[in-house]
């Protein structure tokens, strides 16, 4: 008796249900936690069964290297039990039919949702077609059946070598069939995941001039074809060498959703459970919007998705979730391809952004034209389709950020006029001082306001925050020729604070200093703190903590005090003051108390300061959070860990999970749920705050580096789990893009950059390249020690580091000499983790009594 006979009917049918799960969702490219949820309920024996029936192989390929440690063992075993089986395993399995008509069935060689596709033989014309055949539950769902006679209709109508032909469309015993023309290769999508190397260029644009000529072919006949993605596009021969080039034989397949421009509703885009018809990571933004109007440019959309998946290897959109692909579809701009490749034509670029843009009537109006634009690029010929203008993207990032832009709008207003006022007034007569003064008082508030907006706006456009920076520091020598001194100075340490926040320290600190030495005695006492704790921010952004902490631990208590101090200015004081002790702490565990007090001091301060509340709100959530901090690090127990969860929970609340600031905090918290032995906790939050840092500022932002760090150290504390390890070789050649563009900002002698290199350093020795960790971790500490001296906390750490990569590589002498220092350095009162001193001399005294032993 077989094992079906013995089986369950009723668990029969739910693996059969599961199995239609696993095709459908095959072929909506959503998310494959849905039905990992569901596989990982099912018995060893269960999972077995149900991936050795040898369908929807692309998604059981993806799940080999799912979470659960079940699932991936069953499809790993299943697959090496498959490999020594029969030629034809797929023959056994009872659902394949021998015979349709006169096609003889050789092998089932694909199966989505809705029908399944054979290779089989005309055994009167003796060749082998693809016979595409609806699943046997579809036959009785009429629209289902309605779409597959339409897309025999719609092939017959096409006659071109860039589509694949159709022999015949017809029914044998009461089964429908099409017969297409067999393509002997693989499909784009196969072929794209079995690179290891980019694609030339040029290539990649012949690839896409082949397919935009089959589509436009298409578009004469008034067809769509409304899933344009790279499985259904079929390459055909080897693409070795000696046969024809992959990017000459590639074909356009599965016709299945076209319909002639004229029938295309609205309606016809949602199946009866609401869901959208078609792969929504390649649908344009009026297609998953089931828009009424739909024509070629939404198909222009698609081809220019797979344009930029052939260039980039991700497609533009594709998110956590069915939800999250569809609503960066319809409002987020993809990530330049430059910050994935710099080798990449900018004509290529212009044309792949242009079938990108969310505005249809923006977009080449048919598939016709955009094949002549890829004409025109392979032939060196200029293209028509241009980058957009600076104007344009200031424009449209207005539209996303109104408040931003409007604060900018009078900052830059403000400035040109207030500044000709202040020339003119200080030509005519003194008595104009007041106003002059007053103009400083608007723009200050201004800027303010700006500066308070600017963070988590503007770093998610480097391109425009360059350009706002260069234009406050071309206004600088303005402000100093056009005010009198007092007020050049007072708008000038204004200018640098903001200066600091868009990311240019160097600068920043420039202006304050020179504010400082342009007001001089003319300032007040408040006007003189003031300016200090604008340097304070510059200074702290550069990574000198304990530069900015002595600064103002010098001042703070008179500037707190002072009856007619800015209450802002109060505010920066206590926070930068206790943010650099919290900075310092991660170095030296005494600064640790100091921290939480600045901290307790500026939530106890915050209710009566007279900040407006929308300042307050923030300001008192990002205290508790770090007070958080500090207590769970000086505890780290379950009450401080439950509190400590509760202010990250509400942060995120007042700031939005995308705000730097918020990255800044899923980045400490991801380090305290590791502390505590959280690592999978600790690995989605990271991934997810990956997500939200490439979102919103792309590839070559702080807050995207510290969101990769996360999930590179997370990983790298569980590299024995085969997942984490190969997530880490995925990751270090795009983090170590982001180090080199975020370097430029910050300085490779910035604490934080010599951090998350030392764990760049560290990944590399952990997937196997001891040899460039060594080569990262010497140049570390070169680094270190020429900014902040041999025996800094900072240059330890190198040493530390690099005696565990020569301890790796069997270097004892180097370990022992590495460890004696580190030692010695504690013990001359450098303040280092007690942990690794007490480690070292353990390692030191164990290699001591080996080499007795030797002897």
């Amino acid at each position: 008796m077989s094992p079906i006979d013995e089986s369950d009917p009723g668990e029969e049918a739910s693996l059969a249900s599961l199995l239609q799960k696993l095709c459908e969702l095959e072929d909506s490219g959503d998310d494959k936690s849905v039905i990992e949820k569901q596989l990982e309920g099912l018995s060893e024996s269960e999972l077995a069964e149900l991936f050795g029936a040898g369908q929807c192989m692309n998604l059981l390929n993806q799940l080999k290297e799912s979470d659960s440690e079940k699932i991936s063992r069953v499809l790993v075993e299943t697959a090496r039990s498959q490999e020594t089986a029969p030629d034809n395993p797929a023959r056994s399995h009872a659902n394949i039919p021998d015979q349709i008509g006169r096609y003889e069935i050789v092998r089932l060689a694909a199966q989505g949702g809705f029908a399944n596709v054979y290779q089989a033989r005309d055994v009167n014309l003796q060749r082998s077609v693809a016979l595409k055949v609806p699943l046997v539950e579809r036959l009785g769902d009429q629209n289902a059946i309605e779409r597959f006679q339409r897309e025999a209709r719609a092939v017959a109508m096409l006659s071109h070598p860039g589509v694949v032909p159709v022999y015949e469309a017809g029914g044998a015993d009461g089964q429908p069939f099409i017969a297409f023309k067999w393509i002997e290769g693989c499909s784009l999508h196969s072929f794209l995941k079995t690179r290891k190397q980019p694609l030339p260029a040029k290539e990649v644009a012949s690839a896409l001039k082949r397919i935009a000529d089959a589509v436009a072919h298409a578009h004469a006949k008034g067809i769509l074809h409304r899933d344009i993605k790279p499985a259904n596009v079929l390459i055909e021969g080897s693409g070795e060498k000696g046969s024809t080039p992959w990017n000459e034989s590639v074909c356009v397949t599965d016709f299945g959703l076209a319909k002639h421009f004229a029938d295309v509703e609205a309606s016809e885009f949602n199946t009866v459970d609401g869901s959208i018809l078609g792969t929504p990571a390649y649908m344009s933004p009026e297609q998953v919007r089931s828009e009424s109007e739909i024509g070629p440019p939404s198909d222009v959309y698609s081809l220019g998705t797979v344009l930029y998946e052939m260039l980039v290897g991700k497609t533009p959109h594709r998110k956590t979730g069915y939800s999250g692909t569809i609503r960066a579809i319809e409002t987020e701009t993809p990530v330049p391809i430059a910050s994935f490749r710099k080798d990449v034509p900018a004509d290529l670029i212009a044309i792949c952004e242009k079938c990108l843009r969310k505005d249809a009537a923006d977009r080449y109006p048919s598939a016709f034209e955009l094949a002549g634009d890829l004409g025109r690029f392979l032939d060196g010929i200029p293209v028509q389709a241009k980058p957009r203008s600076p104007f344009y993207l200031l424009t449209r990032w207005a539209k996303r950020n109104p408040v931003v832009a409007f604060s900018l709008g009078l900052a830059f207003a403000g400035l040109t006029i207030g500044l000709t006022a202040m020339a003119w007034s200080n030509a005519e007569i003194s008595a104009a001082r007041d106003d002059s003064q007053r103009q400083v008082e608007v723009l200050e508030s201004i800027f303010n306001d700006l500066d308070y907006n600017l963070d988590g706006d503007v770093l998610s456009e480097p391109d425009l925050r360059d350009r706002l920076a260069i234009r406050l520091i071309d206004s600088v020598d303005l402000i100093a020729e056009s005010a009198d001194p007092e007020s050049a100075s007072r708008l000038m340490g204004t200018l640098g604070r903001t200066l600091a926040t868009l990311g240019h320290p160097e600068e920043s600190r420039e202006v304050v200093e020179q504010a400082i030495k342009i007001g001089g005695d003319r300032l007040t006492s408040d006007q003189k703190d003031r300016l200090q704790v604008r340097l304070a921010a510059a200074v702290m952004a550069q990574g000198k903590f304990d530069e900015s902490a002595a600064s103002l631990g010098a001042s703070i208590e008179r500037i707190i005090e002072s009856p007619t101090q800015e209450t802002q200015t109060k505010a920066d004081a206590l926070i930068y003051f206790a943010e650099s002790q919290f900075q310092l702490s991660k170095l030296a565990k005494e600064t640790i108390v100091d921290a939480k007090n600045g901290f307790e001091r500026l939530e106890n301060w915050l209710p009566e300061s007279g900040l407006p509340d929308r300042y307050k709100q923030r300001y008192v959530s990002y205290a508790k959070f770090r007070v958080a901090c500090c207590n769970y690090s000086s505890a780290m127990n379950d009450g401080n860990f439950e509190l400590l969860n509760d202010a990250f929970d509400n942060y995120i609340k007042i700031y939005g999970s995308e705000h730097s600031s918020s990255i800044s905090a899923a980045y400490a918290m991801a380090a305290k749920l590791r502390q505590r032995g959280k690592f999978k906790d600790a690995l989605s939050l990271s991934e997810q705050t990956l997500i939200h840092a490439q979102r919103k500022y792309g590839f070559d932002a702080m807050p995207t580096l510290l969101a990769f760090d996360s999930v590179l150290v997370t990983c790298g504390m569980n590299s024995a789990i085969p997942n984490c390890k190969k997530r880490m070789i995925e990751l270090l050649p795009e983090m170590q893009r982001c180090c080199e563009a975020v370097l430029e900002d910050l300085g490779e002698t910035h604490p934080n950059m010599l951090v998350i290199y030392g764990n760049v350093a560290n990944a590399w020795g952990i997937t196997g390249d001891l040899d460039q960790c060594v080569k990262i971790r010497l140049r570390l500490l070169s680094l270190a020690e020429k900014e902040f001296g041999r025996k800094s906390v900072i240059a330890q750490g190198q040493i530390w580091g690099l005696a565990a990569v020569y301890n790796e590589l069997g270097d004892d002498g180097k370990v022992g000499n590495l460890l004696e220092e580190f030692i010695a350095a504690r013990e001359s009162g450098v303040p280092l983790d007690d942990q690794k001193v007490e480690l070292a001399r353990k390692q030191l005294k164990e290699a001591a009594l080996d080499s007795s032993a030797d002897q």
